[in-house]
Parts: structure tokens; C-alpha cells; sequence
């Protein structure tokens, strides 16, 4: 069963009389999982030690943003 680490957030709030919602996301790459100690460097496919995934996830107007750094 796979477990993710990482941290979420969701913030609402008004901007300009309208409701906006952020929702920021953010989760250890499970490429080359392991402790600091055990995972350092490169591996053979080119994936880093401990590399954290983020998105953020704005929805306004009924209009969605999503900026995703993968």
C-alpha cells in the first residue's frame, strides 16, 4: 500500500468581495525515497534524493488555476 509524506493546505478567503481558494500541495518523490544518510545523489535514471513535488491550486470566479512543479 503506498503511503505519501508531504503536507496540505487549503485556505479560503474573500479578495474583492468574491471567494477565493488556495490549496497548496506538497509530497516527497517516491523515486528515491529513503533517509537523508541512504539516499544522496543521482540514481541511474536521473531522479534526485529527497525532491519535493508542489501545486498549488487557486480557484476563483468559478475559475481554476493549477501551477504544478512535477
Amino acid at each position: 500500500m503506498p503511503i505519501i509524506q508531504g503536507f496540505a493546505e487549503t485556505s479560503i478567503q474573500r479578495f474583492t468581495g468574491k471567494e477565493i481558494t488556495i490549496t497548496l500541495i506538497s509530497r516527497r518523490s517516491f523515486a528515491m525515497a529513503g533517509t537523508r544518510y541512504n539516499a544522496r545523489g543521482l540514481d541511474e535514471n536521473g531522479n534526485v534524493a529527497n525532491y519535493v513535488e508542489t501545486e498549488l491550486l487557486i480557484i476563483y470566479d468559478n475559475s481554476r488555476f493549477l501551477f504544478s512543479h512535477i
